[in-house]
C-alpha cells in the first residue's frame, strides 16, 4: 500500500509489523528487568510486575495471532 495524503494515518504492513515487534520486545525487556530485580532484591512488587507483563505479552501475542491469522502461541521467539 502506497502512503498518500488520504491514508497517511495508517501503517504499511511492514511498518505495522515493525511497530508490533518493538512493542513485544519492549514488554519482554520490562519483564526481564523485573525478574532480574526480583532475583537480586526479592522485591515482590517486581515479581508482580513481571507476572502482569507476562499476561500482557500473552494477550498481545494472541491479538497479533488473530490479526495476522498466525498461531504464535506464547513463544515470543516466533515473532522476531
Amino acid at each position: 500500500m502506497a502512503r498518500t495524503t488520504a491514508n497517511s494515518d495508517f501503517f504499511t504492513p511492514t511498518e505495522r509489523a515493525f511497530n508490533i515487534r518493538k512493542c513485544l520486545e519492549g514488554t519482554q525487556n520490562i519483564i526481564n528487568l523485573c525478574l532480574k530485580n526480583y532475583e537480586e532484591t526479592k522485591d515482590l512488587s517486581a515479581l508482580k510486575i513481571a507476572l502482569d507483563g507476562s499476561v500482557t505479552l500473552g494477550e498481545m501475542l494472541k491479538q497479533v495471532s488473530e490479526f495476522y491469522g498466525h498461531s504464535y502461541g506464547n513463544d515470543f521467539e516466533l515473532t522476531k
